[in-house]
Order: C-alpha cells, then sequence, then structure tokens
C-alpha cells in the first residue's frame, strides 16, 4: 500500500515478467528492462513507485492504495491491491519527488529508522537505511517514523 500526498508526475509502465509472476504491493520501487517496462529495483537502479499493488493482500488486512484528495488530510481508499491488470499489464508509476506514505510491505521492517536517515533500495527492491555500497544511490530520506503513523514509514522521494 502506499499513500501519496499530491498529485505528481505519473506514468503508465508495462510491468515485466518477474513481477507478474510474483504479485507486488503499491509502493514497490521499480527500475525499467525495457521500453516503458518495469521491474524491481536494486540498490543501483531506480525509476519510481508503482501506485498500484496486484494479486496480493496487505499485513493490516486492508488491500487499498491511497491517494491524497484534499490537502493532506483525507485518504480515499483507490485500488484493491488484487485488482486485475490489463491485457497489456499497464500499470502507474509515480516518478518524480514527492512526499509517501509506505505500508510495511515495501520497507525493511527489521531496522529502526530516525528522522532525516538516508533511504535506499535493498537488493530485494524494498526501502531501507542500511547503505547496500558499492555506490548505491540514496532515494529518499525519513520523514516520518513508522511508529508515529500507525506502520506507514513516511518519505520524501528524491529524484
Amino acid at each position: 500500500m502506499v499513500k501519496m500526498h499530491f498529485k505528481g508526475w505519473r506514468l503508465p509502465v508495462t510491468v515485466g515478467p518477474n513481477l507478474l509472476q510474483s504479485g507486488w504491493y503499491g509502493g514497490q520501487i521499480v527500475k525499467f528492462v525495457g521500453n516503458m517496462v518495469v521491474e524491481k529495483a536494486d540498490p543501483l537502479n531506480f525509476a519510481g513507485v508503482l501506485l498500484e499493488g496486484y494479486k496480493l493482500e496487505d499485513y493490516d488486512g486492508k488491500p487499498y492504495d491511497y491517494i491524497s484528495m484534499d490537502g493532506h488530510k483525507v485518504f480515499y481508499p483507490r485500488q484493491f491491491e488484487n485488482k486485475a491488470i490489463n491485457a497489456e499489464h499497464k500499470v502507474t508509476m509515480g516518478t518524480d519527488d514527492g512526499w509517501y506514505d509506505l505500508n510495511k510491505n515495501v520497507y525493511d521492517t527489521t531496522v529502526i529508522y530516525s528522522y532525516n536517515q538516508k533511504l535506499y533500495i535493498n537488493n530485494v527492491g524494498i526501502l531501507t537505511n542500511l547503505d547496500p555500497g558499492n555506490g548505491a544511490l540514496s532515494i529518499a530520506i525519513v520523514a516520518g517514523l513508522p511508529e508515529d503513523n500507525n506502520g506507514w514509514l513516511r518519505i520524501l522521494l528524491r529524484m
């Protein structure tokens, strides 16, 4: 699940065969692997955040994505995580700087976060504050802690 707090750049992208087979949660960090085709990101490659999930349910039993529609205050259910995708396998990817809340499905829950920490993508395509080394890119900073937001990690994405 993901909460997006403003309407930024969004692109229709096609999901690759690995994501189609495994499914993914809203908030999945992805990279380009072909002409507008995406797969899970790795520490050195990042393109954006998928705003819709497919085939999976969330830890909290509420299979929704969220997009803020009225000034960061109220979140409306947008999609079921297990929604069918169309025949072209198109989904929407957020592609620019922004403020997102991520459910525990798409960030590392085994580490402790603090404000303004740099966030990286680990080898399985989820966010963590552990620098994987080898020139990995910091793609976001922590803006809100999970314990303050009912398990949601608030990030400021930096492209």
